[in-house]
């Protein structure tokens, strides 16, 4: 599935890189306008051709000092790598949550669910516990 992920980003940067290419042609009707439809077009291909879990789970709403929390947990126990956390749902997270999930045998839908949540801050007490006596 991450290799799917990996195809359909690059897809769009190039999709992107395309219309951002095209240089507007009064001949040829080329407009910003027309430029922004592709885009929009290109999104909606990619989004189409997510699996419904990850549309649904990148749809999700959580405050953001959620999200920062769950970001920071998943970056402890080696499931994120940006940094700073974003306070955002996107792709990155929501593999990193699947990633988790998948780790501790629940479902993998990318979700954070109380379950998710609970099991995600267990496991950072206990990375940082490690840490600290590791040191």
């Amino acid at each position: 599935m991450n290799r799917r992920i990996v195809s359909l980003s690059i897809s769009l940067v190039l999709g992107l890189y395309a219309a951002a290419c095209e240089s507007p042609n009064p001949d040829s009707g080329t407009t910003s306008k027309a430029m922004e439809q592709r885009m929009r077009e290109i999104e909606k291909k990619m989004k189409d051709s997510m699996p419904k879990t990850q549309q649904i789970a990148l749809a999700q709403k959580p405050d953001a000092a959620i999200v920062k929390k769950t970001q920071a947990d998943l970056k402890s126990v080696n499931e994120y790598l940006e940094d700073p956390p974003s306070g955002k749902i996107d792709m990155v997270t929501v593999n990193a949550i699947e990633a988790f999930q998948r780790r501790v045998g629940l479902k993998e839908d990318g979700l954070l669910t109380e379950e998710t949540l609970k099991k995600l801050d267990e496991a950072a007490k206990a990375a940082g516990a490690t840490k600290s006596g590791a040191g």
